[in-house]
C-alpha cells in the first residue's frame, strides 16, 4: 500500500507539469490552426503512450540500454555486480533476477536506475568502490525501483520535452548574438 500511495504522490506532482506543457504544445499548434493544434496534441500523447509502453512494458533490454549509453558488463565486472546485486537483494527481501545489471563508462560516480528494472552504474565506480560501497550504491537504485520512481522520471522527461525543446530554441539567438567561442575556453 505505501508504494501505491508513494506513486500517486508522485504522479500528483507531476500534474502541473502536464498541464502546463500540454498547453504549450496546443499553443503552438494553435499557431498554425486549430486542426494542426488538435494533430499536434494527440500525436504528442500518442507518441508518448507508445514511448513509455515500449520502454516500460513491453522493453528490449538490449536498445533500451543502448539509448542509454549503457553496456553488458566485460572482464570482472559481472562477478562485481552479481555478488553485490545478490547481497543487497537478500537483504532488502527482494527478488533479483527481474533486473539487469548495466555499466555505463564513465570516469566518474554515478548510478542510474532506468525504466524495465535495469539498474547500471558507471565503470569508474565498479573499479574503485569496495565492495561494500558498491553494495551501496546498488541498494539506493534498487529503492527507487522498489518506489517505483523510474517511471515517473520517465513521464516527467515526456512531458517536460516541449518546454525543453522551446528553452533550446530560444537559446539559438542568444548563442548567435554572443558570437564563437573561443579556442581554448
Amino acid at each position: 500500500m505505501g508504494r501505491i500511495r508513494a506513486f500517486a504522490g508522485g504522479f500528483l506532482l507531476t500534474l502541473p507539469s502536464v498541464a502546463l506543457n500540454g498547453v504549450l504544445v496546443y499553443v503552438v499548434g494553435v499557431a498554425v490552426g486549430r486542426w494542426a493544434a488538435a494533430v499536434v496534441l494527440a500525436l504528442w500523447f500518442v507518441i508518448g503512450c507508445a514511448v513509455a509502453s515500449a520502454v516500460w512494458f513491453h522493453p528490449n533490454r538490449g536498445q533500451a540500454a543502448a539509448a542509454y549509453g549503457f553496456r553488458k558488463p566485460v572482464g570482472a565486472e559481472p562477478d562485481l555486480l552479481a555478488t553485490a546485486w545478490s547481497d543487497v537483494t537478500r537483504t532488502a527481501g527482494v527478488d533479483g533476477w527481474p533486473y539487469s545489471l548495466w555499466v555505463q563508462q564513465s570516469g566518474t560516480l554515478n548510478a542510474f536506475a532506468a525504466p524495465a528494472r535495469m539498474v547500471a552504474v558507471t565503470s569508474w565506480a565498479i573499479g574503485s568502490l569496495r565492495p561494500r560501497q558498491l553494495a551501496a550504491v546498488l541498494a539506493h537504485e534498487l529503492a527507487h525501483h522498489l518506489m517505483l520512481d523510474p517511471r515517473l522520471r520517465l513521464l516527467d522527461e515526456w512531458v517536460a520535452l516541449p518546454a525543453r525543446m522551446v528553452r533550446a530554441i530560444g537559446k539559438i539567438p542568444v548563442r548567435a548574438a554572443r558570437g564563437p567561442v573561443p579556442s581554448g575556453s
